[in-house]
């Protein structure tokens, strides 16, 4: 399979460029969330406290979900379902076969650097497969922003630990994002209770 987005590249040539005439564009961190961690029983709770205490600007989904409705249309949904029934009475039903590559969801993470110096991504997938998120992160994100100078930009990618429970796992996550920073640079954190 051939890769279509260059993470690497795009910082360099798009993020880097624009720091040079950007200030801080939001002091708090941009928190985002893989479709593995699609939960409304601990996860969003925790993203909706994080975001009223001001601890992120806001929490983002990193993937779009396919659904077919019940006249037989379809919609692209970001995040899946979650705020669909606010917006429609027709949530309808996620189109089978249909999934959401790695390397989108990287792509996606990445581009919200172009608002905020600082990204938390949240997300169960600790596989270390070809195109997977842990490497690209690993070889491609983390060795760039790394380099950068002045170090500016970081990324802290807090893991789900297999075996770990959610509600374990967002209430560490919950701790760990009220009472530390993200640092410039990037660092791929696995989290247990």
């Amino acid at each position: 399979m051939q890769r279509l987005y260059h993470s690497a590249r795009f910082i360099r040539e798009t993020i880097v460029p624009l720091l040079a005439s950007r200030t801080v564009a939001h002091p708090e961190p941009i928190l985002a969330i893989d479709e593995g961690l699609n939960d409304r029983r601990y996860v969003d709770p925790m993203l909706r406290r994080l975001v009223a205490n001001g601890t992120v600007s806001q929490a983002v989904p990193l993937w779009y979900q396919l659904r077919v409705l019940s006249d037989g249309s379809r919609i692209s949904a970001a995040g899946g379902a979650t705020a669909l029934p606010l917006l429609l009475p027709d949530i309808g039903r996620v189109e089978r076969g249909t999934f959401w590559p790695d390397e989108r969801v990287v792509a996606m993470l990445i581009a919200h650097f172009l608002t905020s110096d600082k990204l938390i991504l949240l997300t169960q997938n600790t596989r270390n497969d070809l195109h997977g998120i842990r490497r690209i992160l690993q070889t491609e994100v983390g060795p760039t922003l790394n380099e950068l100078v002045p170090m500016r930009l970081g990324l802290l990618a807090l893991v789900q630990k297999p075996g770990t429970s959610l509600s374990s796992y967002c209430a560490s996550v919950e701790h760990w994002i009220m009472t530390k920073e993200v640092d410039a640079g990037f660092l791929w954190q696995v989290v247990s209770e």
